[in-house]
């Protein structure tokens, strides 16, 4: 159990992982303001418990993983193939994508 201090950071880091899921970049990056602020008010709060700290920077590490993960597929997506270079070192065709299916 957290304090009510612990709340609206709890609040925040739900919002962050729903926005993260969604892979809404924009708002992500809107919310971190906000977020910025809601930890200095935690940390400052008097009623904040350790095991406030420690249940807020778990589930802060959960979202950052998240988000690396997010950042990975898009980056996937968008980014062309690395080159791809043979045993010789000439720069090898990149296969295209096929589908394939049973007959």
């Amino acid at each position: 159990m957290t304090s009510d201090g612990a709340q609206p950071v709890l609040d925040l880091l739900a919002r962050e992982r729903a926005l993260a899921v969604a892979a809404d970049v924009d708002a992500l990056l809107a919310l971190q303001e906000d977020k910025r602020r809601a930890f200095e008010l935690l940390r400052a709060a008097p009623e904040t418990t350790s095991e406030d700290i420690e249940i807020v920077a778990s589930i802060a590490r959960k979202n950052l993983e998240l988000m690396r993960h997010l950042v990975h597929c898009l980056a996937a997506i968008a980014l062309p193939p690395a080159a791809v270079y043979t045993p010789t070192g000439q720069r090898a065709a990149a296969a295209l994508p096929t589908l394939r299916r049973a007959l």
